[in-house]
């Protein structure tokens, strides 16, 4: 403890700088005051901003709270300033010492006290610690503020001058939702859930279905709808892109949480996620969307590497169709970064090769049908031969094109081969193998399998295979190829159709604080690409995914039915929200922002979605030049980021934020010029103030000078009359050279 003497020396000092103060005013009260305020230094049940002010006398601003009749605070010492007591006390007790009680929650009460009589608080029974306020931090903020939602918010929660979701529908097919969750009802309890149709169930199907019981928000508000999430999957994504942060524990306060789009409303589907389920369940969405005469975007945070990955899926197809102005759907682009479930080869003319790939050790169970599919593809100007072989050497022989093996039991298992007799919507023909267990006691071997491959004719010799599905009763690991492996191409379906809008994922986050109080953390790099993030881009060459989403360390809403499971490492500190991590919390960030387009845009078509979220794209050193394989566009944002000094060439001039930002009346912007931006000769100066969608609304003239100056814009539009509540942009143009602030008008 070696600045104990010195901390002792500044005590001593302290307390006779209050003594010496109580003399001088000549008051008992004043000495007394003085005292205790020196006593309270030493205590170390107060918080240390609120030991400096004690220290200084000067109270920290951003903690008073404006003078408040009646609120008997005043004349104990001065203006109110809001302080949190933790500890079993009575209000009554705290009142005595002269606060006035705000909120009791369990041990935590609010108070507010003059400063002058902080100390007395200290000495109530059953005080632990007297605390100021810290700065609310939006612990999803890691992402929502990486992405600018909280410029499109226009304010903080839950006041949301600017855009956040307001009717737009969100819809989610997947493992359920927590109805009973707050961060899906509003402050009077209300369900934000329009409908839920539970697949799951048996009951009364929803009107053009055959299955699955469907719930009103009528039936949800009464509490009577035995739906819920067990997995927790479905809630946790559903917090991202539209949770309001209602829900808290521990003490802790609200709105710590938010997800994207906060005041969307949500029509829920809980499925058991097969491809034709999936379909149903967006297509029932859109429909009571449209039946409410709102705009939707569905979330499909599921997929599967089925299909020619192109486009052409089954599911890519129907989803891509169900899609339209109004109707966007955004999908997990997958988690099978560095796996090794796709080959490629490329041959010439006459020439030969082997895939091999290997099925895991695993326990055969009678309960399943133990099985593994690998799909490839090519395109009609190739054509290839093709023989799969088993660990023990079974054999499906070789097939020619356009022929299928049949069943070929095997002590391998039953082997089927199926060449060329599939071709898909663009033209791609499909070889596809196929190992089961048929029953007759010879399950998929375990070992290394190899599928020969012979070109016999075309103009290509591509081919790309991947492990498409499989199911054993118990693995070591996943079946992968051991040759040939190709790293690219790896994004999930329904994320590869033509109309859906794919979503990486990069991080935000790799600490925080768990339940039991405890530090918690993820391995990776902060906002470098996810480890885990599939890249593309497709088959055919287009650019998959779309864009990149934080989806690496996000924390959302955790389904109550999970919480006795849920590990307290992935819980966050209030105990009613948890950590995770996957491309599908990416796309829920991306359906999140989609829902803010669709109110600032409505009848946003998917292909202007796509290209609205390029365009606002961020890009930095991590994700590089774009488009890319596995950035896409680059980061998800969804305000234009300033514009970075090497896509401008040589900018020179500074341009400082714009301020007050938010601002209510004028916004100014600061620059300054140097002599080499005036060095090519007579140069324009101005700065327009432009909308979000690029819209010029006022321009305000500059001088061509060297040297430091201020613009300001007084809030109104080139017609002179008051410009509405938004996002806009300033834009500095000096010459042909440019730069861009964002700020937030308010009413």
């Amino acid at each position: 403890m070696p600045h104990q003497p010195q901390e002792k020396s500044l005590r001593r000092l302290v307390l006779g700088v209050l003594l010496l103060c109580a003399t001088f005013l000549g008051t008992a009260g004043a000495s007394a005051t003085g005292v205790q305020s020196a006593l309270a230094i030493d205590d170390p049940r107060l918080d240390p901003a609120l030991r400096e002010m004690l220290v200084t006398g000067r109270p920290n601003p951003d903690i008073v709270r404006p003078a408040t009749a009646g609120l008997g605070v005043e004349a104990a010492g001065g203006s109110p300033i809001e302080v949190i007591v933790r500890g079993a006390v009575r209000a009554a007790d705290l009142a005595a010492a002269g606060a006035q009680v705000q909120t009791e929650a369990g041990t935590v009460t609010t108070v507010l006290v003059a400063l002058g009589a902080v100390p007395n608080l200290l000495a109530v029974d059953g005080v632990e610690e007297v605390a100021a306020p810290r700065p609310l931090e939006l612990l999803l903020d890691k992402s929502v503020l990486d992405i600018d939602a909280t410029t499109l918010w226009g304010g903080t929660p839950p006041s949301y001058p600017g855009y956040s979701g307001q009717n737009v529908i969100i819809g989610i097919v997947d493992t359920g939702l927590d109805l009973t969750h707050p961060d899906f009802r509003t402050s009077q309890d209300k369900t934000r859930v329009k409908y839920a149709w539970d697949q799951t169930l048996v009951g009364v199907p929803p009107a053009g279905f055959s299955t699955g019981v469907e719930y009103t928000e009528a039936q949800i508000n009464a509490g009577t709808v035995p739906s819920t999430d067990n997995n927790g999957h479905g809630t946790h994504i559903a917090g991202v892109a539209a949770g309001n942060g209602r829900a808290t524990g521990n003490g802790y306060p609200s709105y710590r949480y938010v997800g994207i789009a906060p005041e969307a409303d949500l029509i829920v589907v809980k499925s058991l996620l097969y491809d034709a389920d999936v379909i149903d369940g967006v297509r029932y969405i859109f429909q009571k969307a449209a039946s409410l005469g709102k705009d939707a975007v569905v979330l499909l945070a599921v997929g599967n590497q089925v299909g020619g990955h192109d486009g052409t899926a089954n599911l890519d197809v129907a989803i891509s169709a169900l899609t339209g102005p109004g109707k966007l759907v955004a999908a997990a682009a997958g988690n099978n970064r560095g796996q090794a479930i796709h080959a490629k080869v490329n041959l010439a003319s006459g020439a030969s090769t082997s895939i091999s790939f290997t099925i895991p050790t695993y326990t055969p169970n009678s309960g399943v049908t133990e099985y593994l599919e690998v799909e490839g593809w090519h395109e009609p100007t190739a054509s290839f031969k093709v023989k799969l072989t088993g660990p023990a050497g079974g054999t499906s022989d070789w097939r020619d094109p356009n022929t299928y093996s049949g069943l070929v039991p095997t002590a391998d298992g039953t082997l089927m081969v199926w060449n060329a007799q599939v071709t898909n919507p663009k033209g791609a023909k499909q070889i596809r193998f196929r190992i089961v267990d048929a029953g007759d006691g010879h399950p998929p071997a375990a070992g290394t399998w190899r599928i020969d491959v012979q070109r016999v004719s075309g103009t290509t010799g591509i081919l790309d295979a991947w492990v498409s599905v499989y199911l054993f009763a118990s693995a070591s690991g996943p079946p992968v190829f051991t040759t040939q492996v190709d790293l690219t191409t790896l994004v999930l379906s329904p994320a590869t159709g033509d109309s859906v809008i794919s979503a990486g994922a990069y991080t935000t986050k790799l600490a925080w604080t768990n339940v039991s109080g405890q530090p918690s953390s993820l391995p990776g790099t902060l906002w470098d690409l996810a480890s885990f993030s599939s890249p593309g881009p497709r088959r055919d060459g287009k650019q998959r995914p779309d864009i990149a989403a934080p989806g690496n360390g996000v924390a959302a809403a955790l389904s109550t039915p999970v919480s006795p499971r849920a590990s307290n490492v992935l819980k966050t500190e209030d105990g009613v929200h948890w950590v995770r991590t996957g491309t599908s919390v990416a796309a829920a960030h991306v359906a999140g922002a989609l829902a803010l387009l669709l109110e600032l845009t409505p009848h946003l078509t998917p292909s202007a979605a796509r290209a609205s979220l390029q365009a606002r794209a961020q890009r930095d050193s991590y994700t590089g030049p774009s488009p890319t394989g596995s950035w896409g566009a680059g980061k998800l944002n969804l305000v234009m980021s300033e514009v970075p000094v090497e896509e401008t060439g040589a900018v020179r001039f500074g341009m400082a934020p714009a301020y007050p930002n938010p601002s209510r009346g004028e916004a100014t912007f600061d620059f300054a010029l140097t002599a080499g931006d005036l060095a090519s000769g007579p140069v324009g100066v101005r700065l327009r103030i432009l909308d979000v969608r690029g819209r010029e609304v006022a321009t305000v003239p500059g001088q061509a000078v060297e040297g430091r100056q201020r613009l300001i814009w007084n809030g109104k539009t080139s017609a002179g009359k008051l410009a509405p509540t938004g996002i806009y942009l300033g834009r500095l143009e000096v010459g042909s050279q440019h730069a861009i602030r964002k700020f937030v008008r308010l009413p």
